[in-house]
């Protein structure tokens, strides 16, 4: 199986070293594997005991996972163990203060089923975005200026926290949230262009790949005999035309293609998105 290259967390083994061969003469008692995990361009290595037959992988309360030696070309090693409830994760010390990060920790964990960080931040998603022109905004972590203010969910018992600031919602490490992030505000710039009757185009203006990607994962388009019953079809036709680098190659067939899927689907999808008027209840 090859590499992932979408993949927010990478693990690789890169040495592994036998213990109980001695001289020859006697028993393999257990492995020791090198493994590097790679996560928003920081790497760490772990050095991980494979056990005795019937023995566990790693202790489930103490751990045994200790800082392998350091190798060249490759960043500087951190202990990995068990983390505690709000232990930081390394590469999130270059983004956040101590303080800020223990306040985002505090909020989301207290607000959470799960009580460490690592399985609490599975637990949410964004469900609003508003804006506020005077960057007025203090989120959960104490940070003012906000412009972009999020609120995200708890899907296990529904709490909610807002406003939510973009760079805490990244402390998550999750892809989804980061696509979210990036996609929700276009959207939420796209719907106030058209309220305000502004011309919006097939452009890098209101549209991306990944805007275009979540439009299609979020159903924006339906099937109907124009797209053949599929809406992949529209999905697909949108992204081969905003890809063009020669727009003044997009034919006139083309181009009022563009515009009914825009007029039909896409405009009334973001008008309807409730992510994009939702804040806090």
């Amino acid at each position: 199986m090859g590499k992932w290259e979408p993949a927010a967390v990478r693990l690789d083994i890169v040495a592994h070293r036998w213990v109980g061969t001695d001289a020859g003469g006697a028993y393999l008692r257990r492995c020791e594997l090198d493994v590097a995990r790679t996560a928003r361009g920081i790497t760490d290595r772990w050095t991980l005991p494979l056990p005795t037959p019937g023995g566990p992988l790693v202790d489930p309360i103490e751990g045994r996972a200790r800082a392998a030696a350091p190798t060249p070309r490759r960043a500087p090693l951190r202990l990995v163990g068990r983390i505690a409830s709000h232990a930081r994760v390394p590469s999130r010390e270059a983004t956040m203060t101590t303080g800020s990060f223990d306040a985002l920790a505090t909020a989301v964990v207290g607000a959470s089923v799960a009580s460490q960080w690592t399985p609490a931040v599975l637990e949410w998603q964004i469900v609003g975005v508003e804006q506020d022109p005077d960057a007025g905004g203090v989120c959960v972590c104490g940070q003012t200026g906000l412009v972009q203010l999020f609120t995200i969910r708890n899907q296990h018992n529904d709490a909610r926290l807002f406003p939510i600031g973009s760079k805490c919602i990244n402390q998550f490490g999750r892809a989804d949230l980061d696509r979210d992030v990036d996609v929700l505000p276009r959207l939420l710039r796209l719907r106030e262009a058209l309220d305000t009757h502004q011309r919006v185009d097939l452009t890098s203006e209101h549209f991306s790949r990944a805007v275009l990607a979540y439009l299609h994962e979020q159903g924006a388009f339906p099937p109907d005999r124009w797209n053949g019953n599929d809406g992949g079809n529209d999905y697909q036709f949108l992204l081969t035309m905003f890809d063009k680098r020669k727009k003044d190659e997009i034919t006139q067939p083309q181009l009022r293609k563009i515009s009914v899927i825009l007029n039909k689907k896409v405009f009334p999808f973001v008008r309807s998105d409730e992510r994009l008027t939702e804040g806090p209840s």
